[in-house]
């Protein structure tokens, strides 16, 4: 029994545009931040009030999953891509606002 993924869904967009960010934030620590454990990171992000800025920032690595997946003509997992970019983006602005 063969099992392939049909990567042109907007399911599967959605899930690379939702958790390319969260990769890319730990990517993040442990690049830059090497020497901290997760809290005290967590921490410095909030006091110096950097974590909208750098989830904004991190937003951008859909950018590369918004690039490969057009490249392969996958324009329904570009449209998942581009959803969950922009549920990112209102979710950013909303707790920004409130906070």
């Amino acid at each position: 029994m063969n099992f392939r993924i049909n990567w042109d869904n907007f399911y599967i967009g959605f899930i690379i545009g939702i958790l390319s960010p969260i990769v890319g934030f730990f990517l993040y620590y442990l690049i830059k931040f090497y020497g901290f454990t997760f809290d005290k990171f967590m921490d410095h992000l909030l006091l110096a009030q950097y974590l909208y800025y750098l989830a904004s920032m991190l937003v951008l690595v859909n950018l590369f999953a918004f690039y490969i997946l057009l490249r392969k003509d996958y324009y329904r997992s570009v449209y998942g891509v581009i959803a969950a970019t922009t549920f990112y983006l209102i979710v950013i602005n909303v707790a920004r606002y409130f906070s």
